[in-house]
């Protein structure tokens, strides 16, 4: 029984040892990238756009076989046609039939289009283009989630560091500690030497739970976001790529306002075919009373047929300020895509001021940290001969961490600001 227990225990820890990589795996920001825009609560209406298109395509598409209507009518008149001629013959007396009062019908009429002048085919190409610009607004709509990921993702990094460093604060004052207390026992230092170091690491403690607690609600949002569970990123570091100065622009902006010019551009072939003539032939097939003779008050069957031809001659002033207004829009969308493209290029210009920037500080940051490692080494050879207080020691101390938080805080700001500049481009893929 124990032997058997001992089996079990071994295969429950054999698939934890399994899991656990796949629990910790760790995600690029690309990746992010691509599983909020899939994550999306918007990502299924795409598929409601693309088969509601198709639904209006097939109807569009229902106009060019026969159009078959069934109708029946029953009449009844307070007068009809006679012929009333007075013959002057005498004894004569001519008896011409009437057309009876009641009538009825009942019959099948066909219209089947032969020519409509190019209009269905233009609302077709129309229902594309407007599927089309629905899918692109969406796309623009769901790539606003791509800048709260970058949010989430550096301001995780950076509690995460912020921890790290926290931690490596406390092992030190902890190893000093244990030489103070040594040194306090023998006399050697006052016992405040002792009681200023276990305060401080208590407070940096403290500091330390918080920034777990904060990174779990930055992680949590990310996987609300992405829609990814047990996101790991304590130890990734990001490969952002390099920053060109050519300016090239691959927001689905631009493709939204594409679509637009294109559906603009469709409305004016649409408008074009409204004036060109439609031909369509006809049938009826009636069964009624009276028939095509109109003196037979018997029920007979019947059929008309034919071709017709309409051509709205006095649509051409309208179609032509139709056209006019239509310029215009187009106009209208090619001065919003403008003033999109300048203002992305003066954002995008003021994140490459701060790249340099941060470049510039990381350097004068790396120099500061290096001082105030050799001042803190300096400093605890001084403490534990009571050169110098603990209070004066944990201030050293703190500000050689402050030295390195500000250069991976920094390190970690540059990296935000050239993945903001390349979601800002639309170079996410």
């Amino acid at each position: 029984m124990q032997t058997q227990k001992l089996n079990w225990i071994g295969v429950i820890l054999c698939i934890a040892i399994a899991i656990s990589p796949a629990m910790a795996q760790e995600y690029s920001l690309r990746v992010l990238w691509e599983a909020a825009k899939k994550n999306s609560e918007l990502a299924s209406s795409a598929k409601n756009i693309s088969l509601r298109a198709n639904l209006e395509d097939e109807k569009l598409s229902s106009r060019y076989y026969p159009e078959i209507n069934v109708f029946a009518k029953a009449q009844y008149q307070s007068d009809v046609t006679k012929i009333d001629i007075d013959i002057p013959i005498p004894g004569f007396q001519a008896d011409f039939p009437e057309m009876p009062k009641d009538q009825y019908q009942a019959g099948v009429s066909i219209n089947q289009i032969i020519w409509d002048g190019g209009s269905i085919s233009a609302l077709k190409s129309s229902n594309m283009f407007s599927s089309a610009l629905e899918k692109k607004t969406l796309e623009a709509d769901i790539y606003k989630n791509l800048s709260q990921v970058n949010n989430y993702y550096f301001s995780a990094l950076i509690t995460d560091k912020r921890k790290s460093i926290l931690d490596n604060m406390i092992t030190t004052f902890e190893e000093k500690l244990k030489k103070i207390e040594t040194m306090v026992t023998n006399g050697l230092l006052p016992e405040s030497y002792q009681l200023e170091l276990q305060a401080e690491i208590l407070k940096i403690e403290n500091q330390s739970e918080n920034s777990v607690k904060q990174k779990a609600i930055l992680i949590n949002n990310l996987t609300t976001l992405t829609g990814i569970k047990f996101i790991n990123i304590s130890s990734l570091e990001y490969k952002i790529p390099e920053i060109t100065d050519d300016f090239i622009l691959e927001r689905p902006e631009i493709e939204v306002f594409e679509s637009s010019k294109n559906l603009i551009n469709q409305s004016v072939e649409i408008l074009g075919s409204a004036y060109i003539p439609k031909i369509s032939a006809f049938g009826n097939f009636v069964y009624g009373r009276p028939g095509l003779n109109m003196f037979d008050d018997k029920f007979s069957p019947y059929f008309i047929a034919g071709v017709q031809a309409n051509w709205n001659i006095w649509s051409k002033g309208n179609n032509n300020r139709d056209k006019q207004i239509a310029e215009i829009k187009a106009e209208e969308i090619d001065n919003s895509r403008s003033e999109f493209e300048r203002n992305i290029r003066l954002i995008s210009e003021s994140y490459k001021v701060s790249i340099e920037n941060l470049t510039n500080t990381i350097k004068k940051d790396r120099e500061i940290l290096i001082l105030r490692e050799r001042i803190s080494a300096e400093a605890e050879s001084r403490l534990t001969n009571g050169v110098i207080t603990s209070s004066d020691y944990i201030e050293i101390l703190n500000k050689e961490k402050d030295a390195e938080m500000n250069l991976e805080l920094h390190k970690i700001e540059l990296n935000k600001a050239k993945a903001d500049l390349l979601v800002l481009l639309g170079q996410t893929n």
